[in-house]
């Protein structure tokens, strides 16, 4: 079992059809073996940060034009999953 720590923003567009999620200063906090909950020993990712965009079909490329000039990775994201991963207890999955 894994703890995800992070703060969130929340976004949304004048006319109300795009909204955002930003999710950043994420930690994790390893609970194997451990008989309480502990969120000592955090395993923080400063540099990462999700940005999570939903809006009407075919949104996609507002969300492009608004984030230029930098090219976000259209996909998904489990911080959990991440998580588990940075902490060894997961094999590590490479993103291109």
């Amino acid at each position: 079992i894994v703890i995800v720590e992070y703060k969130r923003e929340h976004f949304e567009s004048p006319d109300g059809r795009v909204r955002v999620t930003l999710d950043y200063d994420l930690a994790f906090y390893d609970q194997t073996g451990k008989q309480y909950l502990s969120t000592s020993f955090p395993h923080r990712l400063p540099n990462m940060f999700v940005l999570e965009a939903k809006g009407p079909q075919g949104f996609e490329e507002e969300v492009k034009e608004l984030l230029y000039p930098f090219a976000p990775r259209m996909g998904s994201c489990s911080k959990y999953v991440h998580g588990c991963q940075q902490l060894g207890l997961v094999p590590s999955r490479n993103y291109h």
